[in-house]
């Protein structure tokens, strides 16, 4: 009678292991991948993929903390958010393709989830650096 146990090499239960600690990482990278092969001429797609991973990645961190804590973001990197997006929706009454538009808007405001839910969960000298980069990459 033949053993049906099957056991899992050592790399792959690494990788298990690895994955299941840092899901929140593995879901980004996976939305990432995706949205890449979806590529140019899918936008709406891609805004709705996102849309609903963002979601995912928010709900995710509310199962594994039990409650949904935000780290308030630093009064100049608010700021810079804030007149970014107010330009783009000033933008979007001058525009040729309000449609266009609005789907930048909306991206920008995914950016902005996206970096308020990183911003939530990184350490001290992580968000450093990311404050500094994103004023950096601003100006």
């Amino acid at each position: 009678m033949l053993n049906n146990t099957k056991t899992i090499p050592v790399p792959m239960e690494k990788i298990i292991r690895t994955t299941r600690t840092h899901s929140i990482l593995a879901i980004f990278f996976l939305l990432l991948l995706v949205s890449l092969f979806l590529g140019d001429g899918k936008q709406s797609v891609v805004e709705v993929w996102w849309a609903l991973g963002i979601l995912v990645l928010y709900a995710l961190r509310y199962y594994q903390q039990g409650k949904l804590e935000l780290r308030p973001l630093p009064r100049l990197v608010s700021f810079f958010w804030i007149a970014l997006i107010l330009y783009y929706a000033v933008l979007t009454v001058f525009s040729d393709s309000v449609g266009y538009s609005i789907s930048s808007i909306i991206r920008l405001i995914e950016a902005y989830l996206v970096y308020q839910f990183f911003y939530t969960i990184s350490s001290e000298r992580t968000i450093e650096v990311f404050v500094k980069g994103l004023i950096l990459v601003g100006v």
